[in-house]
């Protein structure tokens, strides 16, 4: 039997609300643990409404907030994958410093670089500089004389490099899940499952003043259920995934060789499905749980 919360949602009197889950005793004691995406379609305004989100305890870090609905249009419950990757990259830069550092040391060191004498710095750095442009400036015949320098002397000008943080890449979130059904209502919910996902990832049709644009697809909100299921958990060792849109839905049919039941429904269907956040992960988000 599905879990409680599982029945509440189901139970539902709102008939805008569509649910749907696999397999049929999700959320049992055979089946405790499972992850819920809720889909929130966007609702497009004539005039774009600049409201901004911010602070550490809320939804988002800083962000423009997204012309969706308020509550979810539809809800789909699948079993838990096998595994669940969580990956955040930050992004550096290769910064040449080395003119700039031998400049600010031959002018004083601590001296306020706005104050600077160039003039007097071009001629303490001399050839270096000089040297340095060559390399730097383009050119066949000026890279030829930096060359030509630099083997002359013996001496390589060494503008040495630094890493500089460029900034924090937003996370992506990819799901696997191969769904055997075993009766005709296990093999319907599949197929309505993965129509959700492949209507939701895709954008609408929109009336404009200037004729037919596109709507934004929907925004998504994944939890681990149960556990995660409570903000409050001080046990929680799977990451909260913030407000994400689905980049990828990629359906397979039949498993080594293309087979049906005697209802035409398939007896094995994989979706692989991919998400990215669109807040940036930060050290306040990732104390709440993020």
């Amino acid at each position: 039997m599905p879990s409680a919360a599982l029945d509440r949602l189901n139970n539902r009197t709102s008939t805008k609300l569509s649910t749907y889950q696999f397999p049929d005793d999700l959320g049992s004691d055979k089946s405790k643990y499972y992850v819920q995406f809720s889909i929130y379609q966007t609702q497009p305004h004539q005039f774009p409404k600049l409201d901004f989100l911010v602070g550490g305890g809320g939804e988002y870090t800083l962000g423009l907030k997204r012309p969706a609905s308020n509550n979810p249009d539809v809800v789909i419950s699948l079993y838990m994958p096998a595994t669940i990757t969580n990956v955040q990259t930050a992004s550096y830069q290769s910064v040449d410093v080395g003119m700039v550092a031998a400049a600010i040391k031959a002018v004083g060191g601590e001296q306020d670089i706005q104050n600077m004498d160039f003039a007097k710095t071009l001629t303490l750095l001399g050839s270096e500089v000089a040297s340095q442009y060559l390399k730097s400036a383009g050119g066949d015949t000026r890279r030829n004389l930096a060359a030509l320098a630099e083997l002359s002397t013996g001496k390589v000008v060494n503008n040495r490099s630094e890493l500089s943080f460029d900034g924090i890449d937003r996370r992506a979130f990819t799901f696997d899940f191969k769904m055997y059904p075993r009766n005709t209502k296990e093999a319907e919910s599949i197929k309505q499952i993965v129509k959700a996902f492949r209507t939701h990832m895709a954008p609408g049709i929109g009336e404009s003043l200037t004729g037919k644009t596109l709507v934004v697809p929907s925004l998504f909100s994944i939890e681990f259920k149960p556990n995660g299921s409570s903000k409050n958990k001080k046990d929680d060792y799977l990451p909260r995934i913030g407000r994400s849109v689905c980049t990828s839905c990629s359906v397979n049919y039949g498993g080594a060789r293309p087979q049906f039941l005697t209802d035409g429904s398939p007896v094995e269907t994989s979706i692989t499905l991919s998400f990215q956040e669109l807040e940036i992960i930060t050290k306040e988000r990732i104390s709440v749980g993020y």
